[in-house]
C-alpha cells in the first residue's frame, strides 16, 4: 500500500521543476515550504531560514501584515485571489514588488489547511512607472538642488533614494551619483540606522508635516560616524498625492563631539574633586598623629640624641608628604596676582613650610637640599597679603634659586625672622650668584632672563607686583660663585582673633583636653609634663567623648567651673556634638 502524502509533502517533490516563485503556509501563516526561486527573491540562502517561521519572523511588521491580510482573504473566501505585494530582501534590505496569486490549500480529505502562493516580480516595471509618472517634479528638484549649497535629497515612499545634489553626495561619502541614487537605506546603512531613518520618513509622509530629528550616518567610504539634524517634508505629485519625502541636513558632528568632550570633562572634574577630597582627608589625618609625634619627641629628653634626631627627621618627612598632598591636589589658586585679590592675614610660617614641602617633591630628582629655619617666636607671625600671589611669589623666587645651580648639587635655606613691626623672609642659596649689573637690572624692575633657556622674566615681574600691592620690600645680596640671599620684608599685622599666640594658665586651673584621637592626648601629656612638674596644683583631664566632657563639667561646683581651661578638637567623629557645641 502506498502511504498517503500531505499536500505540502507532494509539492516539495515538484515545485523545484517550476520556473516561478512558489511558497505555501498553514492557516496561521507559518511557512511550510518553498522553492529556490522564492528563496532567491527574498534574499534567503537556505530553507532553514524560513521553514517553520511566520511572515512576521522574516519581514517587517507592516509588510507581513499586508501579506497576511491577502492570505486571510483567501482562507475565509476559499477562492483564488491576486494582489500586488511588497517585500524587503533579507540580505540587502532592498524593496521588491510582486504580483502574487494565492489559492486555498486542501489536504486529501478536502480540509482547508492553508494557502499556496505564486508570484512574478514587477520591481523594474514599478520603478519605471514611478519615474515616468513624476518626471516633471523630479526634473524640477534636480534643477533646484544644483543651485542650493545645503545638502538636498529626495526619496520615494519605499525609502529608495531618487536624487540629491553634490553637497549630499559629499556629506555621505558617495563619490559618484550612482553610489547613492537608486539605493535603499538598507543598502547604504546598517539595519538599525536605516530603520530609524525610514520610520522618520514614514511619519513625515503619514502626518504631512515638516519634521526634524537627529540622525547618525556612517560615511559610505570611510565608515566614519557623522551626526546630522535632518529636516524632512512630504514630496507631492501634481495631483497632491504624497510620493515620498524631500530632506536636508545640517552636520552637527563637531557639536556632538564638543558635547561628548564636555561631558567627559565634567566627569573627570567630579572624579578629580573626589580624589582631591580624599587626598586632603589623608593629609589631614596624617597631620594629627604627626603633631603628636613632634611634641613627644621634643618632650622626651631621655631618648638618646641620635634616636631623637632620627624620629624628628621621620616626622619632618611625613609632614612633607602631608603638605605635598595638600599643595598638589588642592583647588588651583588664581593664576593672576592682581590688586583685586582679597588681602587677608596669612600665617607666614605655615605657607613657608608648605612651599618647602612642595619644592622638595618638585625637584626630588635634583641634588638640592631644602632647609627651613624659623626663630621660635616667629611661628605665629602674620602679614596681610593675597594668598595666591604670596605663594606664587615664593615659588618664583625658589625656582630662580634652583636655576642658579645649573643641575649641580646645592642647598636652599628658607628663613623667617620677625620683630614687633616687620616680618622678614630670607631665601638663601649656594648657587652661582649674580653680578652687580644683573642685580641692578632686577632692582630697577627690568625684565631679565639671564641663565634661563626659556624664560620671559615674568616670574620677577610677578614678585615686584606682589611686593607693591602689599607694602613689601626686597633686598638682594649676591656674589658670583658664592650664592645669593634675597630678603623680603613685610609689615607685621596683629594675629586674627581666632588664633592663640600663647596659652596662659593659672596655678589652680583644670585643663580639660577633648579629642577623639588618642595620639593627641599623648602629645598634650608630653607637652604639659614640665608644666605639671613645676605646678602640682594644675590638673589635666582627658576625654574622648563630648557627652562625657559635658557631664564632668556640669558636675563641678560653680567656683570649680571658673577654673576650667578647655582644649577641644572641633570634629568629633561619630558623635552628635562637635567642639563648638562643648565650648558653647
Amino acid at each position: 500500500m502506498t502511504k498517503n502524502l500531505q499536500p505540502h509533502e507532494c509539492m516539495n517533490s515538484i515545485v523545484e521543476t517550476l520556473p516561478i516563485s512558489i511558497y505555501w503556509t498553514d492557516a496561521s501563516c507559518v511557512i511550510l515550504g518553498a522553492n529556490k526561486t522564492f528563496l532567491k527573491n527574498i534574499g534567503a540562502t537556505s530553507h532553514e531560514e524560513i521553514i517553520g517561521k511566520t511572515l512576521y519572523d522574516i519581514f517587517p511588521y507592516e509588510i507581513a501584515d499586508c501579506i497576511k491580510e491577502h492570505h486571510d482573504e483567501v482562507i475565509h473566501g476559499k477562492e483564488t485571489l491576486s494582489r500586488e505585494e511588497k517585500i524587503r530582501d533579507i540580505a540587502t534590505g532592498k524593496f521588491k514588488y510582486f504580483i502574487t496569486v494565492k489559492a486555498p490549500l486542501y489536504n486529501d480529505n478536502g480540509v482547508l489547511t492553508g494557502s499556496v502562493s505564486t508570484s512574478i516580480e514587477i520591481t523594474a516595471q514599478k520603478q519605471k512607472e514611478y519615474v515616468a509618472g513624476n518626471v516633471k517634479i523630479l526634473d524640477e528638484l534636480d534643477k533646484i538642488a544644483s543651485i542650493i549649497p545645503a545638502p538636498l535629497y529626495w526619496e520615494d515612499v519605499n525609502s529608495v533614494i531618487l536624487g540629491g545634489n553634490e553637497a549630499v553626495f559629499k556629506e555621505t561619502g558617495a563619490l559618484t551619483r550612482d553610489a547613492y541614487v537608486g539605493k535603499t537605506l538598507y543598502e547604504l546603512y546598517p539595519e538599525e540606522m536605516a530603520n530609524q531613518i525610514k520610520q522618520h520618513n514614514e511619519k513625515v509622509m503619514r502626518t504631512g508635516e515638516i519634521l526634524s530629528q537627529e540622525e547618525a550616518i556612517e560615511d559610505i567610504i570611510t565608515g566614519e560616524l557623522k551626526y546630522f539634524t535632518a529636516v524632512k517634508a512630504p514630496l507631492y505629485d501634481e495631483q497632491g498625492n504624497v510620493i515620498g519625502i524631500v530632506g536636508t541636513s545640517i552636520d552637527i558632528t563637531r557639536q556632538k563631539e564638543a558635547e561628548r568632550l564636555k561631558l567627559e570633562n565634567e566627569i573627570q572634574l567630579q572624579q578629580q574633586e573626589k580624589f582631591t577630597k580624599l587626598a586632603n582627608q589623608v593629609a589631614h589625618d596624617i597631620r594629627s598623629p604627626l603633631a603628636s609625634l613632634v611634641m613627644i619627641v621634643k618632650a622626651c629628653t631621655q631618648i638618646p640624641e641620635g634616636d631623637r634626631i632620627a624620629l624628628r627627621e621621620a616626622a619632618i618627612t611625613i609632614g612633607d608628604i602631608a603638605n605635598h598632598l595638600l599643595h598638589q591636589y588642592q583647588k588651583k589658586d588664581k593664576m593672576d596676582a592682581t590688586e583685586s585679590e582679597e588681602r587677608q592675614p596669612i600665617l607666614v610660617s605655615a605657607v613657608l613650610i608648605e612651599s618647602l614641602s612642595a619644592k622638595k617633591y618638585q625637584y626630588e630628582n635634583l641634588a638640592i637640599k631644602f632647609d627651613g629655619h624659623f626663630k621660635s617666636h616667629s611661628h605665629f607671625a602674620f602679614i596681610k597679603i593675597g594668598s595666591s600671589a604670596f605663594k606664587r611669589m615664593l615659588s618664583n623666587l625658589i625656582n630662580n634659586s634652583v636655576d642658579a645651580f645649573d643641575n649641580q648639587p646645592g642647598k636652599i635655606d628658607l628663613q623667617l625672622e620677625v620683630n614687633n613691626e616687620w616680618v622678614k623672609i630670607i631665601i638663601q642659596d649656594t648657587g652661582k650668584g649674580m653680578s652687580p649689573e644683573l642685580i641692578d637690572k632686577i632692582m630697577h624692575k627690568t625684565a631679565v632672563t639671564e641663565g634661563k633657556k626659556s624664560g620671559h622674566g615674568l616670574g620677577l615681574t610677578q614678585v615686584w607686583e606682589t611686593l607693591e600691592h602689599n607694602q613689601g620690600e626686597m633686598h638682594i645680596a649676591s656674589e658670583p660663585g658664592k650664592g645669593t640671599t634675597i630678603t623680603l620684608t613685610f609689615p607685621r599685622v596683629k594675629a586674627p582673633y581666632w588664633i592663640a599666640e600663647e596659652i596662659a594658665l593659672n596655678s589652680n586651673d583644670t585643663v580639660i583636653i577633648l579629642d577623639d584621637d588618642t595620639s593627641i592626648h599623648g602629645a598634650w601629656r608630653a607637652r604639659f609634663e614640665s608644666i605639671l612638674n613645676e605646678s602640682t596644683q594644675i590638673q589635666l583631664k582627658h576625654f574622648q567623648l563630648g557627652k562625657e566632657t559635658l557631664e564632668y563639667i556640669q558636675s563641678l561646683a560653680a567656683d570649680e567651673k571658673e577654673q576650667i581651661f578647655l582644649l577641644s578638637d572641633y570634629e568629633l567623629l561619630k558623635q552628635d556634638l562637635n567642639g563648638l557645641h562643648i565650648i558653647a
